[in-house]
């Protein structure tokens, strides 16, 4: 039987490319959002958050529930542990606060019109993020209590929790795929991976326009003094220091 895996991660981390990567080159079941035909009937039907929260609860014991969620402990015991894998993407912060500006999905609100604003604004999350208050100060906040979430389960299950970040997928997911089919005894479909060189935003970028971006921190160029003051001084700094993530000096910039 292929073994159940689980693809955690906040909104534009890489969740879809690490999916895709996982289902073409692995034997493995891959626990994501499959709703059925009466779910989707619902979700095209009637357009308000609650529908979705509602959705993705029923189905949770499935499929671990909403990939950027935070998994729920007795959620996970109901599988059988020994047949299930878990793992974790996560961004640089200040990377993932210009694609969340960018893309703001499941943004309650209005968005502020520029990024600093939008830094010090509040984040209302859905139920379905399962964090510990529904009301976050900034987006930065969004950052910390999902990482923090996902050290905390590596942490409970660490037989069955594997963290990997954005950035070494980007950089080597060959490796990113030998590493996992290693940690999890999962076999492989072919000798030679199969890599996904489109982008998974529908947009006309390729995998190598997206390495050269956050590989070479080209986004760098789209932050300002002030919003890394406003970034560092939200950022949890427990948190960034297990991903290894530097933080920014403000002075250079």
């Amino acid at each position: 039987m292929n073994r159940n895996v689980k693809v955690i991660g906040e909104r534009n981390c890489g969740t879809n490319l690490l999916e895709q990567l996982l289902e073409v080159n692995l034997r493995i079941a891959l626990l994501k959002f499959t709703p059925n035909s009466f779910q989707r009937f619902l979700l095209k039907s009637i357009h308000y958050d609650f529908v979705q929260d509602l959705i993705h609860d029923s189905r949770k014991f499935h499929d671990l529930g909403w990939k950027h969620g935070i998994p729920e402990t007795r959620v996970i015991h109901s599988f059988d542990l020994q047949e299930l894998a878990i793992v974790s993407i996560t961004k640089n912060p200040y990377a993932f606060l210009l694609s969340l500006y960018r893309r703001p999905y499941h943004f309650k609100g209005t968005l502020a019109p520029t990024f600093v604003e939008f830094i010090r604004q509040p984040w209302v999350t859905r139920k379905r993020d399962n964090t510990p208050e529904r009301v976050l100060t900034s987006p930065v906040a969004l950052w910390n209590a999902k990482n923090a979430a996902y050290l905390e389960l590596r942490a409970q299950f660490p037989e069955i929790v594997y963290p990997i970040t954005y950035e070494e997928l980007m950089s080597d997911p060959v490796l990113i795929l030998d590493q996992l089919s290693d940690a999890f005894h999962l076999s492989k479909k072919q000798d030679v991976p199969l890599l996904i060189e489109s982008s998974t935003k529908g947009d006309d970028l390729s995998f190598s326009d997206y390495q050269s971006y956050y590989l070479k921190e080209v986004w760098k160029k789209e932050l300002t003094k002030e919003a890394i003051i406003e970034i560092n001084q939200r950022l949890d700094l427990a948190v960034l220091s297990q991903f290894n993530y530097p933080l920014l000096d403000p002075t250079s910039f």
